[in-house]
């Protein structure tokens, strides 16, 4: 797991001058390589905690991205947030991390902002890919 977490760090660094589109991008190769080579295992837990960790990383580059107070709460804004709750989170001194972790952002840039945007997650490519095995394969049964 250590070199699937490297790998989500070098594509999610905040000083790499990406698009978020480019880097959903790129991340969406890596998820279908990573959940093929991973499907014949039981491995959803660890799959989760992936796409936790990715999001989280994604959240902190899109709050980077926005730059300064002004742009932060319009974006905010747009994405639903009362003006003075906007103007309130916009000014936070909170760092990348400690704001993509809060309230600020998780309840923003949700889940379905992220599908919207193209970002297919660990656990579906993982279970469209058991729903083929299975369908392929039939059943799985333990062979004692």
């Amino acid at each position: 797991m250590g070199r699937i977490k490297e790998k989500l760090r070098n594509l999610t660094k905040r000083r790499t001058g990406i698009s978020i589109s480019r880097r959903v991008e790129s991340l969406r190769k890596l998820i279908i390589g990573w959940v093929q080579y991973f499907a014949i295992a039981d491995c959803k837990r660890r799959l989760e905690e992936l796409d936790g960790m990715t999001r989280v990383r994604l959240r902190m580059c899109i709050w980077k991205s926005w730059k300064k107070p002004g742009n932060r709460k319009k974006q905010l804004i747009k994405l639903g947030m009362e003006e003075w709750k906007a103007h309130r989170n916009a000014n936070t001194r909170k760092s990348y991390c400690r704001t993509a972790h809060s309230g600020i952002l998780t309840h923003t840039l949700t889940n379905d902002y992220f599908k919207k945007m193209g970002y297919t997650s660990f656990i579906e490519t993982y279970e469209r890919w058991q729903v083929n095995r299975t369908a392929v394969y039939g059943s799985v049964r333990t062979v004692v």
